[in-house]
């Protein structure tokens, strides 16, 4: 098992390990989106300290309410 966050994805992208949504402001409230994460997040997976990146970025649109990733490994589309 591994316990550290860097290990886990180094040489992989985000979408390879995680599922990621973004919730849409409408007209008529909300709607949930299936999306990349790669289009929010950025890292190079490299730590100059525990879990303090060389490189890490997160960026939304302000269109958007919320974006979310959860773990491909824990959670399967079945509802596992």
């Amino acid at each position: 098992m591994v316990l550290r966050f860097s290990p886990l994805l180094k040489g992989r992208k985000l979408n390879d390990v995680f599922y990621c949504w973004r919730r849409v402001k409408t007209t008529d409230g909300e709607r949930f989106e299936g999306c990349n994460p790669n289009e929010y997040w950025e890292f190079s997976w490299d730590e100059y300290e525990y879990l303090k990146f060389k490189n890490a970025k997160y960026g939304k649109l302000k269109s958007l309410v919320t974006v979310s990733l959860r773990s491909k490994e824990t959670f399967t589309k079945n509802g596992g």
